[in-house]
């Protein structure tokens, strides 16, 4: 038996409990918005500028890194880097700087 199963069980429902709250649905992805917080603005590219400099200082979720991966554009190639820094920073000025995600 694996002793941290219980506590990993228990982190997983506050995961869920959390994202609950704070109105995010779990398991859809909104490309571009690498600090999963339901919409495209100027901090998903800052989150994608610092893990791309610093991925070990600036880790991402797995749903940050799926959604920071922006380029080639509807598919990514499974790869953060300046490719994908540049078309989120294209993403944004696309959608006028704004919340994408409400639009």
């Amino acid at each position: 038996m694996n002793r941290h199963r219980p506590l990993i069980a228990v982190f997983l429902l506050a995961s869920l409990f959390a994202a609950s709250l704070a109105g995010a649905r779990i398991g859809e992805i909104l490309p571009g918005d690498a600090d999963q917080d339901g919409a495209l603005t100027v901090a998903d590219l800052v989150t994608l500028v610092n893990h791309v400099g610093d991925p070990a200082g600036h880790p991402l979720t797995t749903l940050g890194r799926t959604a920071g991966d922006v380029f080639p554009a509807e598919r990514g190639d499974g790869v953060l880097d300046a490719r994908d820094v540049s078309e989120l920073a294209a993403l944004l000025l696309k959608a006028g700087g704004g919340k994408a995600g409400d639009r």
